[in-house]
């Protein structure tokens, strides 16, 4: 393949951008979000830094037996993924979800559990956003740490969510 029909080709192909994405939470308890003072309509997307999708794993049996090794996949790993958030309006979203933290500790897990929808934006304008990964049934597994610093005064405040969800599921588009 000569050079100048490489970069026709891939001039052509229809890339998947990571940076277009847009997150939606949504708690599955109406008295929590009003607890929280969450909305459906949040203004999320202009805070989400990066949302580091869960890794699909199991844990391996490995037996050995009549002299040669059984493999097989075991149970599922916990499903575990993360949100980077910046902050606005005096840590708004970290108050948020510290609290939601805390509430953890005292309620049931239905009262209190989450669905995270995590959508792809379309690249191209013949395409339609699709959502990549629905997760039901997640809780906050720790929140990250804030730091304070009076050495740069342009410092946007940032924070770590990780979450884990009990029932991941991702759309194959019809696979």
């Amino acid at each position: 393949m000569k050079l100048s029909e490489a970069v026709q080709t891939a001039y052509k192909t229809h890339w998947s951008y990571t940076n277009n994405f847009h997150v939606i939470i949504n708690w599955n308890n109406d008295t929590m979000s009003e607890f929280l003072g969450w909305n459906n309509n949040h203004d999320f997307d202009l805070n989400t830094v990066s949302f580091d999708c869960p890794q699909f794993q199991t844990t391996p049996i490995e037996v050995f037996t009549a002299d040669r090794w059984v493999l097989e996949d075991g149970a599922p790993e916990p499903y575990m993924f993360s949100l980077t958030i910046r902050d606005q309006d005096n840590l708004k979203y970290y108050r948020t979800f510290l609290l939601a933290k805390v509430a953890q500790q005292k309620l049931y897990f239905d009262d209190y559990a989450f669905t995270v929808h995590f959508y792809k934006d379309s690249d191209y304008k013949n395409e339609s956003d699709i959502e990549i990964f629905q997760l039901e049934g997640c809780k906050i597994e720790s929140i990250g740490q804030l730091t304070f610093s009076n050495e740069d005064e342009a410092k946007i405040a940032q924070f770590t969510v990780e979450c884990k969800c009990v029932t991941p599921s991702f759309n194959t588009g019809g696979l």
